[in-house]
């Protein structure tokens, strides 16, 4: 590790008015959402899973645009492809990907129709997402980041080879990654990251994990252990939406909280109706894990399509979990194709077969309000604490 790494990270701290990450949600996190928390006092992250380097570098000019001052700091998330690679060339991923198409044609039926035909879906995505295409975008994805010099870069699904991450430092980025467990950190900090996000179970969305996939340790257990094993800076993500969940992260040893689904309602939030007001209806108990929409572990909230699927998995005790969260299901295609797959399902907009991301702390975000006035309802909160 870098004897700089935790004062990289403090520099970014000192620039921000409250100790709040916006958690990086691939076509969530949109440019605008990330100025206006950017512009609120806290860090905008922007979720770039999926994106062409050409569409990040347009966003990141489109971030820079929108903020009110420019010497606010904002960060860009991507997939790392270290283990997606692994899924893909599986010897059996065009046999889970074939059963795959057998179990989702059905929904094309029901909510797509004729113009969109699941085999040829397959066929295309099979063709495009190949781990050499996959690793090529990438690649230029970080050519981006570099040209660019974006303040701040995370990473989630795995990580980056050393040489990437010090190219990264030289040129002023500060690199965070993923963990949801101490393992994982402890890989992060051997690679000279600058600090370590530690995901919690409650967190909606992707789960991050690249050593143990089944792995679902909740946040306040996760933030301690992995704060006592490393030396770089933790910052704490998983059921955090409000002030107290902030204080709490931080009395555990979190140098700021990672904030999604309290920030998806608000006014700034691009998000589908169907996510807005999938989140404000959500209670603690109306999300499930689930690999059926991506072929990577997701917290969403739990629909038709999730209990229909999901009565056709094998839950038969832990070994088959353990192998169902790795998309070696026989009807499930590895990350990313089966997301193709599901791609024209979850676009006809029907919440009944969409993946609503969601963490479990939805219950304490009710109403639609203007993301400055969420980030002063937490500086309240915590001045309040110091007094």
């Amino acid at each position: 590790m870098s004897e700089t790494s935790p004062k990289r990270w403090a520099n970014i701290l000192l620039r921000l008015r409250r100790p709040i990450m916006l958690a990086p949600m691939a076509f969530l996190s949109t440019s605008k959402l990330v100025a206006a928390a950017s512009n609120a006092g806290i860090l905008g992250m922007h979720g770039a899973g999926g994106l062409s380097a050409e569409a990040l570098a347009s966003d990141i000019d489109n971030i820079r645009q929108r903020l009110s001052d420019e010497t606010f700091p904002f960060g860009v998330n991507l997939m790392s492809t270290t283990v997606t690679a692994q899924y893909l060339e599986a010897t059996a991923s065009k046999e889970r990907t074939r059963r795959a198409v057998v179990h989702v044609e059905p929904w094309y039926s029901s909510h797509v129709g004729a113009e969109s035909n699941v085999h040829d879906v397959a066929r295309g995505a099979q063709t495009a997402c190949t781990t050499a295409s996959l690793t090529s975008t990438f690649s230029a994805c970080i050519d981006v980041i570099l040209d660019k010099k974006v303040p701040v870069l995370s990473v989630i699904f795995g990580t980056l080879p050393r040489e990437t991450v010090e190219a990264l430092q030289r040129n002023g980025t500060v690199v965070v990654g993923t963990a949801t467990c101490v393992d994982e950190a402890l890989v992060l900090e051997e690679l000279g990251f600058d600090a370590v996000v530690a995901q919690g179970a409650e967190a909606g969305g992707h789960r991050g994990s690249f050593l143990d996939h089944a792995t679902l340790v909740g946040t306040m257990s996760l933030i301690p252990q992995i704060a006592d094993s490393v030396s770089i800076p933790v910052i704490a993500a998983g059921g955090i939406s409000d002030g107290r969940g902030v204080a709490a992260a931080m009395c555990l040893g979190a140098s700021a909280a990672a904030m999604g689904t309290a920030f998806i309602p608000c006014e700034e939030s691009e998000a589908s109706p169907q996510q807005i007001q999938g989140v404000l209806g959500a209670t603690e108990t109306d999300t499930i894990v689930t690999d059926i929409f991506t072929g990577r572990r997701a917290r969403v909230l739990a629909n038709t399509l999730s209990d229909t699927y999901e009565a056709t998995l094998d839950h038969g005790g832990t070994a088959a979990a353990r192998h169902r969260v790795l998309a070696q299901a026989d009807n499930i295609a590895p990350f990313p194709l089966q997301a193709a797959l599901m791609g024209p399902v979850k676009a006809s907009g029907d919440a009944s077969v969409s993946a609503v991301y969601c963490g479990q702390s939805a219950r304490l975000v009710r109403e639609r309000q203007p993301i400055q006035r969420i980030i002063d309802d937490i500086g309240m909160y915590l001045d309040a604490l110091l007094k």
